[in-house]
């Protein structure tokens, strides 16, 4: 999927921009705090993506 694409469908300024290290480098993820929703962009094209889970106490 393509940044465009992606940000078609989210919108960019609803993420915040996260350094994370991964395998001895760092790399910035935009993070989605509503969704708890992380999103690596690597050459204009989505490369990674990872969800927190929540956890329901009702």
């Amino acid at each position: 999927m393509s940044k465009a694409d992606l940000f078609a469908m989210i919108s960019e300024s609803a993420s915040v921009v996260k350094n994370l290290a991964r395998g001895g480098k760092v790399d910035a993820w935009n993070y989605f705090t509503d969704l708890n929703m992380g999103v690596l962009i690597e050459n204009d094209k989505v490369k990674a993506i990872t969800v927190t889970p929540v956890i329901y106490e009702g």
